[in-house]
């Protein structure tokens, strides 16, 4: 029903009078919705008729046989939280490298809270880490319009029984298909906290600036810039947002980003600084 919905768009007559012509032609899906777009891609009925797939927070199906296999020849993009673990049917395997990207994003669990990143009118309020911004970057960057490449692909570092190899905070740690670490999130690089990525995710053990090691706030703010400028640099982060994440961190001194999230949320949603 799916492709058969999306193939009208170009051929109905009363479609394109509402719509237009339509050049393009996306989809999408998260958890759970995420399978309906895995199986349409796997089972070639996604061939011909979407441009760009961009499933996330996704399981099962993998997409690297069935382009393999000529099922599909346009791009896809998989972007997942460290709930879903190493996610081994993802995994970048380099057969794909003008198609197909995957990312996962350490210390994010599979139900972020939105409203760090975006106005919405719910909050789950359970850590700062979130897969929404590469999820907004990584979207346009897939963009079939443009030349340019995605960065490449990252994982998590996982050993052979899939467990996840963890840095010396306890969180997971980023790597390429060499298993050469890439940036993560500037304040789980820093070791803010220890983040789990469960469904809806948590922390422990958050850390004051001195316990980080660094002697000011403004000794903490040039770490925190250096680490978001690697993260941009990586083309994880947009531009704008990653202003939005410095100021946060520059806030409530001398409170971390992490601190200032768990103590002045209001604060910190609203990019307010402390009185």
């Amino acid at each position: 029903m799916i492709s058969e919905f999306a193939k009208a768009l170009k051929i109905d007559r009363i479609a394109r009078r509402i719509l237009g012509d339509i050049e393009r032609r996306s989809i999408t899906g998260f958890s759970d919705s995420s399978d309906p777009v895995l199986r349409l891609i796997t089972s070639g009925l996604a061939e011909g008729v979407f441009d760009f797939a961009l499933p996330f927070t996704a399981f099962g199906h993998d997409p690297q046989a069935a382009i393999s296999a000529g099922l599909y020849d346009c791009k896809i993009i998989v972007v997942n939280s460290e709930f879903e673990g190493a996610s081994s049917e993802f995994v970048d395997r380099g057969i794909a490298l003008n198609q197909y990207r995957f990312y996962a994003v350490a210390g994010s669990p599979h139900i972020p809270d939105h409203l760090v990143f975006a106005s919405l009118t719910t909050t789950n309020r359970t850590t700062p880490a979130s897969f929404s911004p590469e999820l907004r970057a990584h979207f346009l960057q897939g963009d079939v319009r443009k030349g340019k490449q995605p960065p490449v692909s990252h994982h998590l570092l996982a050993a052979a029984d899939g467990t996840l190899i963890e840095d010396e905070n306890g969180n997971a740690i980023s790597v390429n298909a060499s298993e050469e670490r890439v940036p993560r999130l500037p304040f789980v690089e820093l070791g803010e906290a220890h983040y789990i990525g469960d469904f809806i995710g948590t922390y422990e053990s958050v850390k004051t600036i001195q316990q980080l090691g660094f002697d000011t706030h403004n000794d903490y703010l040039k770490a925190f810039r250096e680490k978001l400028a690697d993260y941009l640099d990586a083309r994880n982060i947009l531009k704008e947002e990653a202003e939005e994440m410095f100021r946060r961190a520059t806030l409530c001194p001398p409170t971390t980003y992490t601190e200032t999230y768990r103590d002045h949320y209001d604060n910190f949603v609203n990019i307010i600084p402390c009185p």
